[in-house]
């Protein structure tokens, strides 16, 4: 299990940011009112959409409203559902009370406490963590839980946000009205700039720039594995690799191994999938291949 995770779930802390945090304004805002408004809030979306970093930062912005404190718990590198309340114990700092199971140690912890717990990729061990839930917020009258996961916990109370990819231009030279550029160009253009020293976005590069958040659909960790590509490869030369090439690129080293490659935030999906799911999958991949 990588360090990080390793740290995250052990001290509960929120994870500080190492990386310029991007718009989301609108989202935040409604992710904040969210969290004061309903016990259970899940944040949906795809792989790589940038589900984790809008739920810290939202549960950051949240803190004051939690006397008892706001706790993270990252649960991607939990292959053991059984260990699901072992994990929020250790993160809270419950110890152990002779043969008392977990959760309900758990539960005696947050009875009147008011925490806001952050569950951290939940995809992987879905019913665990909705059954938990439940359990943690009909014992806890003053908790609430703030999720992320690649689809609903379905647990009676939930709310259900999706986030939406990066806001691209409208067209190719289309920028908001104080003339700064839209989200998803300037997450390309700042990752790019921390990855080779001296690069720029110009009048002359900024329509392939354009061009390839339009192609990634704004998801940001797609736009960030293409910014890592500048280290060996021209901007049009980038856009060119997008496919097969961009999707096996390595990202950043210390990631989170599902972050590395866009095929890890695929493989990770595709582990999720029943059989049937995954027989279409095939079959769409097939169909593509075909018609290409």
């Amino acid at each position: 299990m990588p360090l990080t995770a390793t740290l995250e779930r052990q001290t509960g802390r929120l994870p500080a940011e190492l990386t310029s945090f991007i718009g989301r304004q609108a989202e935040l805002e409604q992710a904040r009112r969210l969290i004061d408004g309903h016990r259970l809030v899940t944040l949906t979306g795809s792989g790589g959409v940038g589900k984790t970093r809008l739920a810290v930062r939202a549960a950051g912005l949240a803190r004051d409203a939690f006397r008892d404190g706001v706790f993270f718990v990252c649960l991607s590198g939990l292959t053991e559902p059984s260990l699901l309340a072992q994990a929020i114990c250790e993160a809270l700092g419950v110890g152990e009370r002779g043969a008392r199971p977990a959760a309900a140690r758990l539960a005696d912890h947050l009875d009147d406490l008011r925490v806001l717990l952050v569950l951290d990729t939940c995809e992987h061990m879905v019913e665990e963590c909705a059954t938990l839930s439940e359990a943690l917020l009909r014992s806890a009258p003053e908790l609430r839980v703030l999720a992320t996961s690649r689809q609903p916990l379905d647990v009676m109370g939930e709310y259900t946000f999706t986030v939406p990819p990066l806001g691209g231009p409208r067209a190719a030279r289309d920028t908001v009205p104080d003339g700064r550029e839209c989200d998803s160009v300037t997450l390309f253009a700042e990752r790019a700039a921390a990855t080779v020293q001296g690069w720029a976005l110009t009048r002359e590069n900024r329509d392939t720039v354009v061009r390839l958040c339009d192609r990634l659909d704004g998801i940001p960790l797609a736009i960030e594995l293409a910014a890592v590509q500048l280290r060996a490869f021209l901007l049009d030369q980038v856009l060119a690799r997008l496919g097969t090439h961009l999707f096996q690129a390595r990202g950043r080293r210390t990631g989170l191994r599902r972050h590395q490659t866009l095929r890890a935030t695929v493989d990770w999906s595709h582990a999720l999938c029943s059989p049937e799911e995954r027989l279409l999958w095939a079959r769409l991949w097939c169909s593509r291949a075909t018609s290409t």
